[in-house]
């Protein structure tokens, strides 16, 4: 009787191994399903923003030491100063994709990279 309880106990614990196993299993899938999912949502939110910029022909944003003006941005109104305290600076789909990847970094939120 003694082992026959032992072997059920045996038994018993190999199931709930086993259970555990799967259930841990299909957590990491789930898990992975929606991180990628938010990776998606993500990176569409930002092609959307990117657009929008892009459909504006840029955006003006004060000049500060966070936004300097963009070397490479070949326009004559890169700039404007609007007074003596304020100079705007025109800010490209790509600058703000950079400076937005820039930030997610510093906030270690994620890193993003878009390959074009």
């Amino acid at each position: 009787m003694k082992k026959f309880i032992t072997l059920i106990i045996i038994g018993w614990m190999i199931f709930n191994l086993i259970f555990l196993g799967i259930n841990i299993y299909n957590f990491r899938v789930h898990q992975k399903e929606i991180l990628l999912t938010s990776a998606r949502e993500t990176f569409h939110s930002i092609l959307l923003i990117r657009k929008w910029n892009a459909i504006h022909k840029g955006v003006y944003v004060p000049v500060t030491k966070n936004t300097p003006p963009n070397p490479y941005l070949k326009d004559p109104l890169r700039d404007i100063k609007v007074s003596s305290k304020l100079t705007l600076t025109k800010i490209n789909p790509a600058y703000m994709t950079r400076q937005l990847s820039d930030l997610f970094k510093e906030k270690k939120e994620f890193i993003l990279e878009l390959q074009v």
